[in-house]
């Protein structure tokens, strides 16, 4: 997965936690073992034997596929490793690498049957939008399961609260894209997750100057610089990251219509810093920073 994990827990379930932590790691190793089959497999080659994590996500990404009218698109990592953002080593493609992959693209050339697939073209997938969420979902009810009631689980920012903290709440901070080191509100949340995409980390800045952000459309096949950031609150991990990456792909009539058939609360802070709530977001908020625009 590539990113930080931290669990807040209480002092004596140190050993719970150190158990978790290793079932995590075989699952992210098993999930990575299964996309990397998938990426390397020919083309009309049937590919068998996938974990059931991976039929899961694979189904999961056909459904935000679905629902984003196809701006959500797994197979658009076809284009957007070849710029690095999986690594720690971004750089720019040749014109040419730009236009073979865009030309393999298409989630209608990834045919899921009866848990199987099979690739009708050179494409790559990445399943981080939807995996991490679902794996921190695992994790928490592994937790659950073997006793622990009050934790906060961080794996890259995307958080799930469970229970308090005795008689207090869990405040959560959501950072602020512009304004260095300052969040742009907090959260009181219980039995919930929130998780955020956004243009402010992993983007670089071409030739010509132009801002290449690591999300991209399954429509235009280019980089999406919509907002700066989305928040997204639900009552999953694995729902809030995927409707976080869904909703910076969409405008916000869209945005506003979803969260509300699909029971999330969203916050967006657009390209001039003006704050877009829908769907109750205000509520689950303890603090604001006033000095981003309302």
């Amino acid at each position: 997965m590539g990113t930080f994990i931290s669990i807040s827990h209480k002092k004596n379930e140190s050993k719970i936690i150190e158990n978790a932590l290793n079932q995590l790691t075989s699952w992210i190793v098993t999930l990575e073992n299964d996309i990397d089959k998938i990426n390397s497999t020919p083309i009309d080659t049937k590919i068998y034997n996938l974990v059931n994590d991976t039929n899961i996500l694979l189904n999961l990404a056909d459904k935000y596929h679905t629902i984003s009218d196809g701006e959500y698109d797994i197979t658009i990592n076809t284009l957007t490793s070849l710029y690095g953002f999986n690594s720690d080593e971004y750089k720019t493609p040749t014109a040419d690498d730009i236009a073979y992959a865009k030309g393999e693209i298409g989630f209608d050339n990834l045919i899921l049957d009866n848990n199987t697939v099979i690739k009708k073209s050179d494409l790559k997938i990445d399943l981080s939008a939807t995996g991490k969420g679902y794996l921190v979902d695992k994790l928490a009810k592994y937790l659950i399961k073997n006793g622990v009631e009050d934790f906060i689980i961080n794996i890259g920012g995307d958080m799930y609260v469970k229970g308090d903290r005795g008689r207090r709440s869990f405040n959560i901070a959501i950072q602020s894209p512009t304004l260095d080191a300052e969040f742009a509100t907090t959260l009181t949340l219980k039995d919930q997750a929130v998780a955020t995409s956004g243009n402010y980390e992993r983007n670089i800045i071409d030739k010509d100057g132009n801002k290449i952000n690591h999300i991209f459309s399954g429509i235009t096949l280019e980089s999406v610089n919509r907002y700066q950031s989305v928040s997204v609150i639900a009552d999953t991990v694995e729902e809030a990251d995927s409707f976080a990456t869904v909703f910076y792909l969409l405008d916000l009539k869209k945005i506003e219509k979803l969260c509300d058939e699909h029971n999330v609360a969203v916050m967006i802070i657009d390209d001039k810093s003006n704050v877009i709530k829908f769907c109750d977001f205000e509520k689950h908020e303890n603090r604001v920073n006033k000095k981003l625009a309302k």
